[in-house]
């Protein structure tokens, strides 16, 4: 269910619970005679699309990565003397 369903269902049900109460009568009165042109939801929907070859290179990668980081070796040797 989208947003905009939400929206109409519990616009519908706040209609239904407040229909018999006199103040709530005069408030929407007041409501519909506010500028209606101005009032309006808008939704807006975003497609979007990824290429997932880079995606796919860079887990293959990472894996050669985790194996060399759970490898507890030393990888710089130091070749010196001590004096």
């Amino acid at each position: 269910m989208n947003q905009l369903d939400v929206y109409y269902r519990a616009l519908i049900d706040y209609r239904a619970q407040t229909l018999a109460r006199r103040e709530c009568i005069a408030q929407r009165g007041a409501v519909t005679k506010v500028n209606t042109d101005s009032d309006r939801i808008t939704v807006t929907r975003m497609v979007c699309t990824i290429d997932e070859d880079w995606v796919n290179a860079i887990e293959a990668g990472l894996v050669h990565i985790e194996k060399a980081i759970k490898e507890e070796r030393q990888f710089i040797r130091s070749n010196g003397e001590v004096v």
